[in-house]
């Protein structure tokens, strides 16, 4: 286990384990809580990495720029509230409360691989540098390609369901499928976030 891609390991757990996230929230709160959702995972990554940046290059003495500051503060500004949420559940908390944290966390977590892997190419000296328009079309593309990839292989997902009748186990066959599908292909031909698109395809199958 310790020899194996960690590459490997990340894109075989991690489509079944966003679709299980996004398969317990439901779609109704979640579209309504969409424009908190958004402005804390996206503007509220940001600000939070470069915070961390600043933090980063002020006390460690490991002599960082700020690209390099912000790469390590966009990786320690994703976030995991799982025990946050069952903690919310078990006190009777607003739903939409934790639907609202819940669904932070799902889009925090992809627009901070984008924020990691842009920072990537920005602090190696061995990669050519994007220009300020390569970075906005980048996220362009991932925030406009990727949920219109997402919706699509919703509504092939649901037609194909929609052949099946009172059979299960090729219900399920079918879901997990469609998920790595939109995960893979997502990821490897169209260069965006397999995160968001699970979790879009997901909200809008439902």
């Amino acid at each position: 286990m310790a020899q194996m891609n960690p590459h490997l390991i990340l894109h075989i757990f991690l489509p079944v384990l966003i679709f299980e996230s996004a398969f317990a929230m439901e779609a109704h709160t979640f579209f309504r809580s969409f424009l908190q959702i958004v402005t804390l995972a996206v503007p509220g990554l940001i600000v939070s990495s470069f915070l961390t940046a600043v933090l980063a290059m002020n006390v460690f003495d490991y002599g960082w720029d700020l690209k390099m500051s912000l790469l390590f503060g966009s990786i320690m500004s994703a976030t995991d509230p799982v025990a946050v949420v069952s903690l919310l559940k078990e006190l009777g908390a607003s739903k939409q409360l934790g639907t609202v944290i819940e669904g932070e966390s799902l889009l925090n977590d992809g627009a901070a691989i984008v924020m990691f892997n842009v920072m990537l190419e920005m602090s190696n000296p061995y990669m050519t540098e994007p220009t300020p328009t390569e970075i906005f079309l980048k996220f362009l593309r991932i925030a406009v390609g990727g949920p219109a990839f997402g919706l699509v292989m919703a509504k092939i997902t649901i037609i194909w369901l929609g052949n099946i009748f009172n059979d299960a186990i090729t219900e399920i066959t079918i879901t997990l499928a469609a998920t790595y599908l939109t995960f893979y292909i997502g990821e490897a031909v169209f260069k965006v976030s397999g995160i968001f698109l699970i979790l879009l395809s997901k909200q809008s199958i439902d």
